[in-house]
């Protein structure tokens, strides 16, 4: 790992706690302004540094977020011209073979919903998501970051499956929904739940910020997404899915808000929380 790879910020002991760190953001700030990346403005290097979330500057990497502004400034682009009802959508990769995963980066313009979309999307093309990580900028533009794999080793997930990838979330984008959106929810619910003990867990001690929920079931094609699709439908905002599989078990863990972006305490709403999620995992 390079110096420009190496985080320059110090542990945070909640990944998700809001603790202000201005001057390192500023450090950073300073040295990308230096030498910004080719094509992109000032202007679009503030906003970014003005519109992120504070825990993205908690995990960010110079090169990685390098790769963001590059991503956003792609998404711009094809945002200026776009005509069609809906978002475009922009996509791009980087591979780590020696970590065993590659990470895609998606941006559009954030809705309802938006992530689970992506992951049905994903699943759709047989590629599984290892971690997601969830931010949103100030003026509502999504900078998604996943982890993924692909359930298909012989398929490699490379240009080709990027370009499907994007169509088929404009797709879902789009108002009203392409056909391809159709065959994509249609895809998810031909992948019958497996039989298995499944459970599910808050906990609202271990983050200041989020309601943790974990989650475990049988592991299928879609299980990331119909989780999502349930918690869209009782209008959590999902920050980070932190997505295990072992042995045929997915052990899935979620930080989750109200629309508030505070926790859910309440327990007629963890009650409805888990009552559709497990609707979700037991029959699809």
């Amino acid at each position: 790992m390079s110096a420009d790879d190496e985080n320059p910020y110090p542990a945070s002991p909640n990944r998700f706690g809001r603790r202000s760190i201005p001057a390192t953001q500023k450090r950073l700030q300073d040295r990308i302004m230096q030498a910004p990346p080719a094509g992109i403005g000032r202007d679009e290097v503030e906003a970014h540094f003005r519109g992120m979330p504070p825990w993205y500057w908690e995990s960010v990497t110079k090169a990685e977020l390098i790769w963001g502004l590059e991503t956003v400034h792609a998404f711009l682009a094809k945002l200026i011209p776009w005509q069609t009802p809906g978002a475009p959508a922009v996509a791009s990769l980087r591979y780590c073979p020696e970590r065993g995963f590659t990470k895609v980066m998606v941006c559009t313009l954030d809705r309802p919903g938006l992530l689970a979309k992506i992951a049905a999307t994903f699943s759709a093309l047989r590629i599984n998501i290892l971690q997601a990580d969830v931010y949103t900028r100030a003026d509502s533009i999504a900078l998604d970051v996943f982890q993924v794999s692909g359930a298909d080793e012989s398929r490699p997930i490379d240009s080709e499956r990027l370009a499907q990838l994007i169509f088929m979330l404009e797709g879902a984008l789009n108002e009203p929904q392409r056909l391809v959106s159709v065959w994509t929810r249609q895809f998810q619910k031909s992948c019958e739940p497996p039989s298995g003990t499944v459970a599910l867990e808050f906990d609202n001690e271990s983050s200041d910020t989020a309601t943790i929920l974990r989650v475990e079931a049988p592991d299928r094609i879609g299980l990331l997404s119909a989780v999502l699709d349930a918690l869209h439908q009782c209008s959590v905002n999902v920050a980070q899915a932190i997505v295990n599989t072992d042995g045929g078990v997915a052990s899935d863990v979620f930080h989750i808000t109200d629309r508030d972006d505070a926790k859910i305490k309440h327990k007629l709403a963890l009650g409805t929380i888990r009552k559709v999620v497990m609707e979700a995992l037991q029959h699809g």
